[in-house]
């Protein structure tokens, strides 16, 4: 540097600057070695922090934003769209009487009133009822083919029902009578060992950790509200359904000059035989039959409801405030 400069005015004025711009450069070097230089902190940054309990490494779940159910069987409202990432609902307590207080309907199986229809060759018979003649069981829609002929007879077979009784039974699951909806809340920062920063929630909202079971709370934490909520119910309610009556199944079987006739024009009918009256004279061939009426169903006997409903899969809750 020559002597011109190093006697201006301009290096007398900024000599004696140099050691403080060095002393101040070298205790920014030392502030940001040591890790003292940080942003803005969660709560300065106008956010609000959520204190992390000591076991969160553990089994214990959260925080989370939670709301609880303000009268019985009413969900709290939804978790904030813009704050949350999922959400969980838990519930206890149910109304056991209401629970087993539905109607345990059943229902016959199947074909249980299909009458059955016997033809006759014998031009002298009395009673149809005391022949051994083959029965041909009559669909419930349809034909079948017969060959019947003059002279002969048709009776129709409608023995007791005693047929199997079968469950209609769908309950709903009861509804809780109290409800806790269990935020998981959008963090604002990437350093869970201070807490959870997240955007300040709207009010209304308590702040929680769950763990699966029933346990304690966790110790030198502020959630130290405890509660057992339970996410689902077992449902072991069954349906006995008490056997049919033994009721007679009532009807009329059309008789057919031509299969044709039967498939196409049912009520074209040649003869028609009825429960009401055991031999019907045949005075015509006969090639179809059909079912054309049925006047009474069986009914099952008595039903009960038996069985039980409980809540399974316990969960702690456990949040803060009193």
């Amino acid at each position: 540097m020559s002597n011109a400069y190093q006697n201006s005015p301009v290096a007398q004025r900024t000599r004696p600057l140099l050691p403080l711009l060095g002393a101040l450069w070298l205790a920014a070097c030392h502030l940001i070695a040591v890790g003292q230089v940080e942003e803005a902190g969660c709560e300065e940054r106008g956010h609000t922090l959520l204190p992390v309990p000591a076991a969160s490494q553990g089994a214990w779940e959260g925080p989370f934003l939670a709301t609880r159910s303000a009268e019985d069987f009413l969900a709290p409202d939804s978790c904030p769209a813009t704050l949350t990432e999922s959400e969980r609902l838990l519930g206890r307590g149910f109304d056991e009487e209401k629970a087993m207080a539905f109607d345990c309907g059943c229902a016959v199986s199947g074909d249980a009133c299909r009458l059955g229809l016997r033809i006759h060759d014998n031009p002298n018979v009395t009673d149809c009822n005391e022949t051994d003649h083959e029965v041909d069981r009559l669909p419930a829609e349809g034909c079948i083919t017969i060959d019947a002929q003059p002279d002969w007879d048709a009776s129709i077979e409608s023995p007791p029902v005693n047929a199997r009784c079968e469950p209609r039974f769908e309950p709903e699951k009861p509804p809780f009578q109290t409800s806790i909806r269990l935020c998981t809340p959008l963090a604002a920062n990437d350093d869970p060992d201070e807490g959870l920063c997240i955007e300040t929630a709207p009010g209304g909202f308590e702040t929680c950790v769950l763990h699966v079971g029933e346990v304690a709370c966790p110790t030198n934490t502020p959630y130290q509200r405890r509660d057992v909520f339970y996410e689902d119910f077992d449902d072991g309610r069954e349906c006995i359904c008490g056997e049919a009556d033994g009721t007679e199944c009532d009807g009329v079987v059309g008789l057919y000059a031509e299969l044709s006739d039967c498939i196409n024009n049912p009520d074209l009918v040649a003869l028609q035989v009825t429960t009401k009256k055991y031999c019907h004279a045949i005075d015509q061939p006969l090639k179809a039959a059909r079912l054309r009426e049925i006047d009474s169903a069986p009914a099952c006997g008595p039903t009960t409801l038996e069985g039980s409903v409980r809540e399974v899969g316990a969960v702690t809750v456990c949040c803060s405030g009193p």
